[in-house]
């Protein structure tokens, strides 16, 4: 079941106050605006952002449980955070919240409520609506400026015509999601080489700024193995003008990982693919100066650092896995 929302820990309690947990000797908190009602049919129990602070460019997963006598819709208002999607499952809602890059740094409030789906209440009747405020600390992060030099033939690869093709053909690949996890434990990094570019840097291109580095660019010799950093299902396998020979996995709950300029692709779209299975080789396809991977994830179409992955199950977030400064 997938449902647009956004996140973070602490809870609010009944008088609207945050507060890092429950009462002393309570097992979990329940969040309101304003005063409970006498019949809480439509409580949120157990609201919590883990990790409670990211970096930029790190992520963190909302989880709540609901009880309710009929279905629900779980609402989730944001300012500046991207809206995730929340998924459904035996243990209560959950959903991934990704800090971009380009995110300020502070505290950002996130606003969580429930209603009827479909209602059978008046708005006006007791239980109907139950609503309570989470925020995340994101964190700055310093990130380095890189300028390279592109060949005069590249250049036109660039052009906004291109980029926005780019842009909206991603959107179609991403436009559904699996609604479980579809991956098996940590990531892992999917090819050999030197890091030459890293995630979230400055990038100038003959002098002038072009765009935020989405990934983490792999170097090694044309041909080096491709494989796939966890187990999912292809959602793209095509040449883009841009990012030449491409590949991105679906693994589940709104995340996935992108694989660019490749020399050449050995899976197709609607492939299932097993963690460390290979997907193509390395190459200098689209816009690209030298044989590389960009390897990427994102929460949806948000970037997030790649790396995080490759420390865990992200199922199983904590602090020590929020993202780097």
């Amino acid at each position: 079941m997938l449902i647009p929302v956004a996140a973070a820990e602490t809870g609010a309690s009944a008088s609207g106050k945050m507060t890092d947990a429950a009462p002393e000797g309570s097992p979990e908190a329940s969040l309101f605006l304003g005063n409970p009602p006498a019949r809480a049919s439509l409580e949120i129990h157990g609201a919590a952002l883990q990790p409670s602070e990211a970096a930029q460019g790190g992520l963190s997963i909302i989880r709540f449980r609901t009880v309710a006598g009929s279905e629900v819709l779980p609402q989730l208002e944001t300012d500046k955070l991207s809206r995730p999607l929340l998924f459904k499952g035996q243990e209560g809602w959950s959903g991934f919240v990704a800090a971009g890059y380009s995110l300020d740094p502070g505290i950002h409030p996130i606003r969580l409520s429930l209603e009827r789906l479909p209602p059978d209440k008046p708005a006006a009747e007791e239980g109907f609506h139950s609503a309570g405020a989470l925020a995340l600390n994101v964190a700055r992060r310093a990130f380095p400026v890189e300028r390279i030099s592109v060949p005069p033939a590249k250049t036109p690869l660039r052009s906004e015509n291109n980029l926005t093709q780019h842009t909206n053909r991603l959107g179609e690949a991403k436009k559904e999601t699996s609604s479980r996890a579809l991956w098996e434990g940590a990531f892992i990094r999917p090819t050999e080489g030197r890091i030459s570019s890293e995630f979230g840097l400055i990038r100038e291109a003959d002098g002038v700024p072009t765009s935020r580095h989405s990934g983490i660019d792999l170097a090694n010799r044309e041909g080096t193995p491709i494989r796939a950093a966890n187990s999912g299902r292809v959602v793209l396998s095509e040449y883009m003008t841009v990012t030449g020979h491409s590949v991105i996995i679906d693994h589940g709950l709104n995340l996935y990982t992108a694989y660019y300029h490749m020399q050449e692709r050995e899976v197709q779209a609607g492939d299932e693919v097993k963690k460390g299975q290979h997907v193509g080789l390395m190459g200098s396809t689209g816009y690209s100066t030298g044989p590389h991977l960009h390897w990427s994830a994102t929460i949806g179409g948000t970037p997030i650092d790649p790396d995080i992955l490759t420390k865990g199950d992200p199922l199983s977030l904590s602090a020590g896995g929020s993202g780097s400064s």
